[in-house]
């Protein structure tokens, strides 16, 4: 129709028509373009709103999740780290049912859940175009850092690590009565005077209660990274509320 009109008017050379038809093409056009642009942006802020809820309630569950398995781990360091002076020096105290069964979970290193499902779609498809908040986006890529990191101190620590209870049964041995499965129920029998007198053990458990300690660390410090996640979608979808994750 606008073509043809033009023709015509080219035609009889009223150029002022021409002119005319060509600035409602132009203007036309610009603002189709500019309803297009607009449809586009609501459609990247409804994707980017659902994605953000989805990541949000993940992230929430997923701090949940961790926590017992990370009181755990906590809980295992620090009594390794409180057994290895009884066998450095002799003293009254002998070792806890707790710091005994920690010495032989010392070589059970697994990595606390730290996939998010939203997150692995969005790396997948592209998803994270999406976002143009820079908080969450920075959140997002510190979170992703700081776990495959984690990953990495995992494969090394688990290669650092000796199985006591497998490598020196003299000293350690499963209590018969005891279910394997019930940790700091006194499932480990520990003989502190005859690890006093093997050196071999002495360095193989300083030797992995350092790399625990290490894997511990870096599990923190992917909590902390999951935190300040949580927290830039907080701000971002108006929904502030505290997790509080447990000492």
């Amino acid at each position: 129709m606008i073509l043809r009109r033009i023709k015509a008017h080219v035609e009889k050379e009223n150029w002022f028509a021409v002119f005319l038809d060509f600035c409602i093409v132009v203007v036309g056009v610009f603002f189709g373009l500019q309803v297009q642009a607009w449809a586009e942006e609501k459609d990247r802020e409804r994707q980017e709103a659902i994605y953000a809820l989805r990541l949000h309630d993940e992230v929430t569950e997923l701090q949940s999740v961790r926590q017992p398995l990370l009181a755990l781990r906590e809980r295992i360091v620090d009594n390794l780290f409180s057994a290895r002076p009884l066998l450095y020096s002799e003293t009254d105290r002998t070792l806890t049912e707790e710091e005994c069964d920690s010495l032989a979970l010392s070589a059970i290193l697994t990595n606390p859940t730290d996939d998010i499902a939203t997150l692995i779609e969005l790396q997948q498809t592209g998803g994270l175009r999406s976002f143009r908040n820079e908080n969450v986006l920075s959140a997002v890529r510190d979170f992703l850092l700081t776990r495959a990191r984690a990953r990495d101190v995992l494969e090394g620590s688990v290669r650092a690590v000796r199985p006591l209870v497998h490598d020196y049964p003299a000293l350690m041995q499963i209590a018969p009565d005891k279910d394997p499965s019930d940790r700091f129920s006194g499932l480990i029998v520990c003989d502190l005077s005859a690890m006093r007198q093997d050196i071999d053990f002495m360095n193989t458990l300083s030797w992995n209660a350092a790399a625990y300690q290490e894997h511990v660390q870096s599990n923190r410090r992917v909590s902390e990274s999951l935190e300040g996640l949580h927290q830039a979608l907080d701000a971002f979808i108006d929904k502030p509320h505290e997790i509080g994750l447990e000492e």
